[in-house]
């Protein structure tokens, strides 16, 4: 509300001044128009008078008296002639005041809004500092809760108490495998909950630096690193501790070396002395450190000092613009650099060129102004003849000679302000350019920070379905040890037990994927015009660690930043409405919705290519998995990951396995008999109905290719022109698949001449 007052007050401000100057310039236009018209109705009666003087010219007299009358008349056209010039000037001069009241109310209240987003960062800012901190405090509460719990005697209820409350800590801000585990500790008893704390949580700990290396081994654009995470993942939890702890920085040490090198060759003089020490220490994660961190604290540094030189030495629009942006935040005063300056600076010549072309109009008129003083003054000078008045003679011709001397002045300023258009609206041509391979540039590096953003979350949100999958699976097998009459201990270790294998099986199943997926990108890379290094992998060039939870914070302090969406409202042109449009194609505007959600359904629509979709299609599979087992269902016969359906299983074997069937509708008065195929319709509601008892899945039209009409459909002639079907979890519905619907093939089966439909599926 506070801000609102704020931008409100000035806004006020600036409407108020700017349309006080405005009737000042109206007023002055009224009376530069009635100059206008008096200049031209005495230019008509000079005229007039001259033909008349000719008519009289027999009589001596009466041709001077006349010649001296129409010589005033002239003389009086002249200078209201010139008196139009002069109001035209101070209309030009109020409509520059105007347009410099306007750019500083544009000014401050873009410096109110620049103050807003500061202090947002800020915000933003300290709440990571406080993440970064409430995660080490649940370090140490988690090492004193297992101290208490190991003292002889502990009140091991109260210490399981307090475990819950650690527990929901880490569910609301922890990491994948760590949310997880809390997820799980926290439907336990007391003896799970203690249990978690002695060794769940190093457990998760450890899954998550797995997941990390497995990202590094997928995703670093470093083939070194790939290989050393690869080797580092066949060996146990120390040697993937060991790899994060120094070896993925060993791995990375020259192709970081050579990023930090490649920062420094456009750098400005803090960067540079930055850069230049941390070369200088020979030590990676030194490299390391200067990439992720410092290197973006000096160049703010330096950019605040261009941005302050710019103040000084800019154009008005490049003034206010750097303005601004030292009000802002690092992201706004960075966009500002890197092209908002070229930005402003093109308006500044678009307005250079209308101003000349504007004073060019104004000198050709005092031209004209002053040829018509020239010509009076030639006037006066024939009367005065005529009169016989040789020294006024003299006089009107040294007037008429200085009139000449000014209307050729004003001819040369006409062509100089001619130029000088000219020249403005080159330099708008060239700034408009350079502004466009900003631009250009920042399409591309948001588009890759865009997609290694959503890589990373969905890289995060797998691990966690995974996760949550293996610890449910844990905690059925403890319920199963607990009802066979089972004590405590042996419990834990059959939950323990079940946990490693469904751990396992993802691994495996993850370790396929990601080798196919790295097969394929280094193919690739060594294709023949093929996609960038940076293009295909997600970790950025040479940057170690590449931290799935911390991506986001990363890529908001790169060259293009995640939330470029806010810089556009500082610099309002044609170039932000291109570049809005832009970012809808690239999918750039659902980030933060991904990024702040992590769930499959914001993370969708970055799905832009085929490297994501792949992740996506894994994902996608690990929820409806996951979702199945939270409603109590048991998964048969699961497919690969690497598929993104799975394929058909068997509710009896679920049921006998006392699981509840799953992927079973309920919608009465269904499944229909065959016999009511023919002539039917109403196959859309249907589908309705049945994916709304699934709770869940896609509604699929099936259409002919080749002709009108369907084929028959178990070997009915149904008379179709479409017909609509429920797609769930790898298996079909309609009203005649039955409840438990039926797998893709055998639904294909079910239609003669099935190579003549589109099944969509």
């Amino acid at each position: 509300a506070a801000a609102a007052r704020r931008h409100a007050a000035e806004a006020n401000r600036a409407a108020a001044a700017a349309e006080a100057l405005a009737r000042k310039a109206a007023t002055a236009a009224r009376e530069a128009r009635d100059a206008a018209r008096s200049a031209s109705t005495h230019a008509t009666n000079a005229a007039k008078a001259a033909r008349d003087a000719a008519e009289h010219g027999v009589d001596a007299t009466k041709a001077a008296a006349r010649s001296t009358e129409h010589a005033n008349a002239a003389t009086t056209a002249a200078n209201a002639a010139t008196t139009a010039v002069t109001k035209a000037q101070n209309v030009f001069k109020l409509a520059r005041e105007v347009e410099a009241e306007e750019l500083l109310g544009r000014t401050n209240a873009g410096i109110e809004r620049a103050k807003d987003d500061k202090a947002e960062y800020d915000a933003r800012t300290a709440a990571q500092s406080e993440r970064v901190k409430a995660a080490k405090d649940r370090d140490t509460e988690r090492d004193r809760l297992v101290a208490a719990a190991d003292r002889p005697g502990a009140d091991l209820a109260a210490v399981a108490d307090q475990g819950r409350d650690l527990a929901v800590l880490v569910m609301k801000n922890g990491t994948a495998w760590g949310r997880a585990t809390a997820e799980a500790a926290l439907g336990g008893p007391d003896e799970v909950v203690v249990g978690y704390l002695r060794n769940g949580w190093k457990t998760a700990e450890q899954q998550d630096d797995r997941s990390y290396v497995e990202r590094l081994a997928e995703e670093s654009a470093d083939k070194g690193v790939r290989e050393a995470a690869e080797a580092a993942l066949d060996g146990d939890a120390a040697a993937v501790t060991e790899f994060i702890d120094n070896g993925q920085y060993q791995a990375g040490a020259e192709s970081m070396r050579v990023a930090v090198a490649q920062v420094l060759s456009n750098a400005g003089p803090i960067l540079t002395e930055t850069g230049r020490t941390a070369l200088a220490t020979g030590d990676p994660k030194k490299y390391s450190e200067f990439l992720v961190t410092t290197q973006h604290t000096a160049r703010t540094q330096d950019e605040r000092v261009k941005a302050a030189q710019l103040i000084d030495s800019g154009s008005p629009e490049v003034r206010s613009a750097a303005r601004i942006a030292l009000e802002g935040s690092p992201q706004v005063l960075h966009a500002f650099i890197v092209s908002g300056q070229y930005k402003a600076q093109r308006k500044d010549y678009l307005a250079a060129t209308h101003v000349a072309q504007v004073q060019k109009l104004i000198s050709d008129a005092a031209k004209v102004a002053a040829t018509a003083q020239q010509n009076a003054a030639t006037a006066q000078k024939v009367a005065a003849t005529a009169r016989k008045a040789a020294d006024q003679a003299k006089e009107w011709a040294k007037k008429a000679n200085d009139s000449a001397t000014k209307a050729k002045g004003y001819a040369d300023q006409a062509d100089k302000y001619a130029k000088d258009a000219e020249a403005s609206a080159a330099q708008a041509a060239a700034s408009a350019r350079t502004a466009r391979d900003a631009a250009n540039r920042a399409d591309a590096d948001a588009s890759r920070a865009a997609k290694s953003a959503a890589d990373a979350t969905l890289s995060s949100e797998s691990a966690q379905a995974s996760a949550s999958t293996a610890a449910y699976y844990a905690d059925e097998a403890r319920k199963s040890a607990v009802a066979a009459g089972k004590d405590a201990d042996a419990a834990l270790k059959a939950a323990t037990d079940a946990f490693t294998v469904a751990v396992k099986k993802y691994r495996e199943e993850e370790e396929a994927r990601r080798k196919a997926a790295v097969e394929a990108k280094e193919k690739a890379e060594k294709a023949e015009n093929g996609p960038s290094a940076a293009e295909i992998y997600r970790c950025g060039q040479a940057f170690i660690p590449c931290d799935p939870q911390g991506f986001a914070r990363w890529c908001q302090h790169q060259e293009v930043y995640c939330d470029i969406l806010a810089h556009g409202k500082e610099f309002g042109d044609a170039m932000e409405e291109l570049w809005n449009a832009e970012k809808e194609l690239l999918g750039i505007s659902q980030l933060d919705e991904c990024l702040q959600n992590k769930d499959f359904d914001s993370c969708k629509g970055l799905a832009v290519d085929a490297l994501l979709s792949g992740k996506l299609k894994v994902l996608d599979r690990l929820y409806d998995e996951l979702k199945l087992l939270k409603r109590g269902c048991k998964i048969v016969d699961k497919a690969p990951l690497r598929k993104a359906t799975r394929a058909g299983f068997s509710t009896a074997a679920a049921a006998a396995a006392g699981g509840v069937p799953c992927g079973e509708h309920k919608v009465p008065g269904l499944p229909r008999d065959v016999s009511e195929i023919p002539d039917s319709f109403g196959c859309e509601a249907c589908a309705q109905k049945i994916k709304r008892s699934l709770g869940g899945g896609k509604l699929v039209t099936i259409k002919p290719t080749e002709e009108l009409i369907l084929p028959k459909y178990r070997g009915k002639d149904a008379g179709w022109y479409h017909h609509v079907v429920v797609v769930y979890n790898g298996r079909v519905y309609d009203a005649w698949t039955g409840r438990g619907g039926e797998t893709i093939a055998e639904y294909k089966a079910q239609w003669t001449r099935a190579d003549k439909i589109d099944f969509g599926f």
